[in-house]
């Protein structure tokens, strides 16, 4: 024993269930992260993937530019094609491949080496986490120091909305006064016989140690979110694509005669 915690889980099977043993043999539950961990990880991951594809996205479209003239034929040079080219040919070496005029090559060839060494920023920060690679990420492309990227990230998550897949907990009964989020899409599994009651029974990494109980209107509120979210209904992407665009075209309308 440690006293380490290496995962914090609610048990989400209904408590009617729990009284007449009608779980079977495993209990559901979704896993439990801090805040901090959660920004750290999830919220850094997402925004990390999210920049990564908005810079190959826009290399994409140069290169994808520069190839069509020189084959004369539409290019389509993929997102992964374009990102495993950049990190293994030198900015120079690409431009003269794609053949772009003298007069556009320096703005082209920059653009490559800043990504470049984004790229490489991310590799040197690979062991210390998503949130400090984002912030590196970020500080190689905009110019700003990491430290202030770091800073701007972490002010940025706390002003964004949480997303519908997370319940937010102000604190952990019986752990700490920290905040914690319930990530209501990570579905676990437990079985019951590895749940005790007293610290002394926690001898090995496979058992789970009850530590408190939510408030029934808190627990029940999860248990609703956990439904709802469950049984929305998902709508394919064409329709979802259509409505976009049926949005985007009111633009033209009339309004004056609305």
């Amino acid at each position: 024993m440690t006293g380490q915690i290496d995962a914090i889980l609610l048990i989400i099977t209904a408590d009617c269930d729990i009284n007449k043993s009608k779980f079977g043999t495993h209990l559901a539950c979704l896993q439990v992260l801090s805040y901090q961990r959660y920004v750290s990880s999830v919220w850094a991951a997402r925004k990390l993937a999210r920049a990564l594809a908005t810079q190959v996205g826009q290399l994409q479209e140069q290169m994808n530019k520069w190839n069509k003239l020189r084959i004369g034929a539409p290019s389509s040079l993929s997102p992964d094609v374009v990102e495993e080219w950049v990190r293994r040919a030198e900015p120079h070496s690409i431009a003269k491949d794609l053949r772009v005029p003298e007069s556009d090559a320096p703005k082209f060839t920059n653009s490559l080496q800043t990504f470049r060494d984004a790229l490489q920023a991310l590799e040197a920060n690979k062991s210390s986490g998503h949130l400090a690679q984002y912030a590196s990420f970020r500080s190689v492309i905009t110019g700003v120091p990491a430290a202030e990227c770091l800073q701007q990230a972490i002010q940025k998550a706390i002003a964004e909305p949480l997303p519908e897949d997370v319940f937010f907990l102000p604190a952990l009964p019986q752990l700490d006064t920290r905040p914690a989020l319930v990530l209501l899409r990570d579905l676990v599994a437990v079985p019951a016989r590895n749940i005790c009651f007293r610290t002394l029974d926690a001898t090995s990494t496979d058992m789970f140690l009850r530590l408190g109980r939510l408030q029934p209107t808190l627990k029940y509120a999860i248990s609703q979110a956990f439904g709802t979210l469950y049984s929305r209904i998902g709508l394919p992407k064409p329709f979802e694509d259509r409505c976009k665009a049926a949005l985007e075209q009111t633009i033209n309308l009339d309004w004056e005669q609305s």
